[in-house]
């Protein structure tokens, strides 16, 4: 079962959501807008400080990777990514199973897409 949610927008539609999701029983934590609302009945967290940490993060990932060879994925020309998942490309099979298995066995918990 579900425990903690994150609303996306903030408004209308969206307290309703949040309405049931409070009488299922579901925490919610906070809430991903445009920006950030003056209105916020139920006090939850505005995820702009987290999302930018994750892009700020996203950009020690690129230069790590690029220091190496490897293309770490970013935003495409008129998109603005939430870095929430991240993406490096590999060449080939191998590089992937061993980035996989070294990355993995170190805590680092990463997934072939």
């Amino acid at each position: 079962m579900i425990h903690e949610v994150a609303i996306i927008g903030y408004s209308g539609h969206a307290y309703v959501v949040a309405n049931a999701a409070i009488e299922m029983g579901i925490d919610l934590t906070h809430y991903c807008d445009i920006k950030t609302t003056e209105s916020n009945p139920f006090q939850l967290e505005y995820l702009d400080t987290i999302l930018g940490n994750k892009r700020e993060l996203a950009l020690m990932y690129k230069k790590f990777f690029s220091e190496k060879g490897i293309n770490f994925r970013t935003e495409l020309s008129n998109t603005k990514s939430n870095y929430w998942l991240m993406c490096v490309e590999l060449e080939n099979r191998e590089e992937r199973d061993l980035f996989l298995k070294e990355t993995n066995a170190n805590n680092v918990m990463t997934r072939p897409i």
